[in-house]
C-alpha cells in the first residue's frame, strides 16, 4: 500500500496482458485506466485499476501518475502532545481545529492547520505524552510512530535516526524563564556602575598612595595617611607636604584620577537614588553567577548536552515538554524551554523571559518511516515558507508578546522624575551610623586607654614617692 508507483502485470485466460496498480487514496485514474469492480478489506478508498498491455512505447505515458494529486479529504492518523494543564482523553480522536487551543506553538497550530486544508486531507489526531526515549526505549508518541500505528507527529521536534523527518527545518530557539528579579538598592547600583577591575586598581593605586604619605611624613603617622587618603577622596584639603618635584609629578595622576572618579559618581548620584533598576537573567552566565537551580524538560536534554560541560551538569531535567511551575513558588531557580512555551508562561505569571537565546535548534514533523505522503507536505510546506505564511503567525504569536513583555517591563522601570526621598538615602545614613559606631566605640576605647594611662602615671609617682622617703 506504501509503494505507490508499484505496476503488476497479469496474463489472463485469453492469454491477454493486462497492467494493474491501484490508488490508496482516492478513486481517480488517468485514461487509459479502468477500475476493477474489487473489494478492498484495507479501506473504502482503496481502488483497483487495470489496462491492456500494448507493445507501443506511447503506452508508457500514463503508467505512472501522481496519485497524491487529489486527496479528497483522505483520512490520516496524526499525534500530538498538549500544552500543560489542557484536557485530552488518550486515544480519543480529535480533529485538526483542536491544535489551536491545545497545542503549545498556536504558530505551528496554524502552519498545520493551513498545510492540511490545502492538501485536502482529514486529520485524526490522538493527543498523548511528549516523545522521548527513555533507557533507549520510546515512550509517548514517539513510540506510536515507530511502530507505525500512527503517521505524523503534529508537533515540531529535532530530526532523529529512528523517523523520518519533513522538510524544510524550521528554526527554533531557547530561552531562560525566571521570576521578576528585586530592584536594586542605592549601594548596589553603585557597585555594579563601577566594575570590578576599577574598584581593584584604585584600590592599589590608594594603597600605594598611603605608603607614600606615610614615607612623606616626618613621624611617618599611619592615622594621618589614611585621613589624607579620606580627604582626597572627598575632595578636600590634604595635609602632605609637596617637598619634592617626584611627590608634586605623582600627586597629579592622582589628583586626575580622583576628579575623574568623583565626576562620575556625582554625575550618575541622582540616577543611582531614584531611578528604577533591575538585573533580570538574560544568559547562561548570569544563572551561573547568581548560582540557580537550572530546570529543563528532559526532551531538550540533548541540544543542551552541546554546552560547556560544568553548566549542564548542574540542570534538573523534568519530564514533559514544560518545566514553568518549578519556578512559581522559588525565585532561585530558572527553566530552560522552547521560546513559544516560556512566552505563554510568561504571560500567565509575569515572569521574566531572557532577550537573548539560550539556545538555538531546527525543527520538523516527525513521519514514520514508510509513509508516501511525505513528499506532498514538503512541497506544501516549502510553499508556505517561500509565501512568508510562517513568518507572519510566528511575528504574531510570538515576537509580539515577547516585545509586549519588554515593553511591560521597561515601563516599570522607566525613568520618571521626581525628588529625592528619604528612603533614597538610607544607604548615606546607614554609612552615618556605620560611622558614628565606629568612632563612639574608639572614643570609648580611648577614654579607657587614658584612664588607665592616669592610673599608671599615678603609681609610677607614688613609687617613686615612697623610695625618695
Amino acid at each position: 500500500m506504501n509503494l505507490l508507483s508499484s505496476l503488476f502485470f497479469c496474463v489472463e485466460e485469453n492469454k491477454r496482458i493486462m497492467i494493474y496498480t491501484f490508488n490508496p487514496y482516492t478513486n481517480r485514474a488517468p485514461y487509459p485506466w479502468r477500475q476493477v469492480n474489487y473489494y478492498s478489506k484495507l479501506n473504502n478508498r482503496w481502488t483497483l485499476y487495470a489496462q491492456k498491455y500494448f507493445e507501443d512505447k506511447n503506452n508508457c505515458d500514463n503508467l505512472i501518475y501522481d496519485k497524491t494529486k487529489f486527496m479528497d479529504g483522505y483520512k490520516i492518523k496524526a499525534v500530538a502532545n498538549a500544552k500543560p494543564k489542557t484536557k485530552w482523553i488518550k486515544n480519543k480522536n480529535y480533529n485538526i481545529n483542536s491544535l489551536i487551543e491545545k497545542n503549545p506553538s498556536i504558530e505551528d497550530a496554524f502552519f498545520s492547520n493551513h498545510l492540511f486544508t490545502a492538501l485536502n486531507i482529514t486529520v485524526i489526531i490522538n493527543y498523548d505524552y511528549t516523545g522521548y526515549f527513555e533507557n533507549k526505549t520510546p515512550v509517548g508518541y514517539l513510540k506510536s510512530l515507530i511502530e507505525g500505528t500512527h503517521d505524523i507527529s503534529l508537533s515540531y521536534r529535532t530530526p532523529i535516526l529512528e523517523l523520518k523527518s519533513t522538510y524544510p527545518l524550521i528554526q527554533t530557539s531557547m530561552r531562560i524563564l525566571t521570576q521578576q528579579r528585586k530592584f536594586l538598592l542605592p549601594e548596589e547600583k553603585i557597585l555594579k556602575f563601577y566594575s570590578s577591575e576599577i574598584f581593584y586598581l584604585t584600590a592599589i593605586v590608594l594603597l600605594m598612595t598611603l605608603i607614600v604619605m606615610m614615607a612623606t611624613y616626618e613621624k611617618k603617622k599611619f592615622t594621618s595617611g589614611a585621613f589624607d587618603i579620606l580627604r582626597l577622596l572627598l575632595s578636600t584639603t590634604i595635609n602632605m607636604p609637596f617637598k619634592t618635584i617626584s611627590i608634586r609629578i605623582y600627586f597629579i595622576g592622582i589628583f586626575q584620577l580622583i576628579i575623574i572618579l568623583n565626576a562620575t559618581f556625582q554625575g550618575n548620584l541622582s540616577a543611582f537614588l531614584t531611578k528604577s533598576e533591575r538585573h533580570n537573567i538574560d544568559c547562561i552566565r548570569d544563572l551561573v553567577l547568581y548560582n540557580y537551580n537550572i530546570y529543563a524538560p528532559i526532551v531538550q536534554k540533548k541540544i543542551l548536552e552541546r554546552y560547556e560541560t560544568e553548566f549542564v551538569k548542574g540542570i534538573n531535567y523534568v519530564p514533559g515538554l514544560d518545566c514553568g511551575d518549578y519556578i512559581v513558588n522559588d525565585s532561585s531557580a530558572a527553566c530552560i524551554e522552547m521560546t513559544h512555551r516560556g512566552v505563554d508562561t510568561a504571560e500567565k505569571n509575569g515572569f521574566h523571559i531572557s532577550h537573548s537565546n539560550v539556545a538555538e535548534e531546527y525543527v520538523s514533523y516527525w513521519c514514520r518511516f514508510d509513509w508516501p505522503l511525505i513528499e506532498k507536505i514538503n512541497f506544501y510546506s516549502f510553499r508556505f515558507i517561500e509565501a512568508g505564511l510562517y513568518k507572519f503567525w510566528r511575528n504574531h504569536k510570538l515576537l509580539i508578546p515577547i516585545e509586549n513583555l519588554r515593553t511591560k517591563e521597561a515601563k516599570e522601570i522607566a525613568t520618571k522624575l521626581r525628588p529625592i526621598k528619604l528612603n533614597d538615602l538610607k544607604f548615606a545614613f546607614r554609612l552615618l551610623a556605620i560611622g558614628l559606631g565606629v568612632s563612639s566605640l574608639v572614643f570609648m576605647v580611648e577614654i579607657l586607654t587614658w584612664n588607665k594611662f592616669l592610673r599608671f602615671v599615678k603609681k609610677i609617682k607614688c613609687f617613686s614617692e615612697f623610695f625618695d622617703d
